[in-house]
């Protein structure tokens, strides 16, 4: 790894993991299945077969033992000062928190304000406009400062609409360039185990910063793949 400007595969993230260097990762920035049984009736993006587009490991129970496993096994990769930014929805914070908890200091949980509003139950509900990402260290007293200037918790990007997303819970490149320039030195290395379409992965190496990470369904892999060779010229190993 350390010879790479960055790798992605397409793989589990538990068949791969063990590839980290104890102690070598800056930030683990990552969107990992909600556990809501999330289905869109966007179709994949048109190089695909048809089909609603679906995330793996999406049920509810699975999905909170990926994300323990991904916790466990991250965090001895992690440095001692390093960030964690880990994306979900308030449906089920109650069963994140404490499942993240086990392994990290929840330090704040911000908020993602995507500036235009969903859809859902028009007559009955609020319309849906955020979504929330914990922010994390290893402990307590851990995390490295935070590059100036400060910011607040509530971070307002423009989520993409839906002529502008390969994946479904696609999110703006500016959103990760934001966080990985506030959580990680020049040239560090950012890891995404649910790399989906690539955008953690691509923000990353528009900064110049290291990636590593993993997406396990072949399509968005394909995407991720794409994007990252045409996005940045830089070095890109793939597999």
């Amino acid at each position: 790894m350390s010879e790479m400007e960055g790798i992605l595969y397409h793989a589990d993230f538990r068949d791969r993991v063990h590839e980290l260097a104890d102690g070598s990762v800056d930030c683990l920035i990552t969107d990992p299945p909600y556990g809501i049984n999330y289905k869109s009736d966007r179709r994949k993006v048109a190089l695909f077969k048809d089909g609603d587009a679906e995330i793996v490991g999406d049920g509810l129970e699975e999905s909170l033992v990926l994300l323990d496993d991904m916790c466990r096994l991250m965090r001895p990769k992690l440095k001692s000062d390093a960030h964690i930014y880990i994306f979900t929805t308030w449906r089920v914070m109650h069963l994140v928190v404490p499942v993240v908890s086990r392994y990290f200091y929840v330090k704040n949980c911000l908020v993602w304000d995507k500036r235009v509003h969903g859809s859902g139950d028009l007559a009955h509900d609020y319309a849906p406009q955020h979504e929330f990402i914990l922010y994390c260290w290893l402990d307590k007293d851990s995390g490295r400062p935070l590059a100036l200037p400060r910011p607040t918790n509530v971070l307002p990007f423009i989520r993409l609409y839906g002529s502008q997303m390969s994946h479904p819970t696609q999110k703006p490149l500016a959103l990760l360039q934001f966080l990985i320039e506030k959580s990680v030195p020049s040239g560090g290395l950012v890891v995404d185990p649910f790399a989906g379409s690539g955008t953690t992965l691509v923000a990353a190496k528009s900064l110049g910063c290291r990636y590593w990470g993993c997406e396990v369904d072949r399509e968005y892999y394909e995407v991720a793949k794409k994007r990252l060779e045409d996005d940045v010229q830089l070095k890109l190993d793939v597999f």
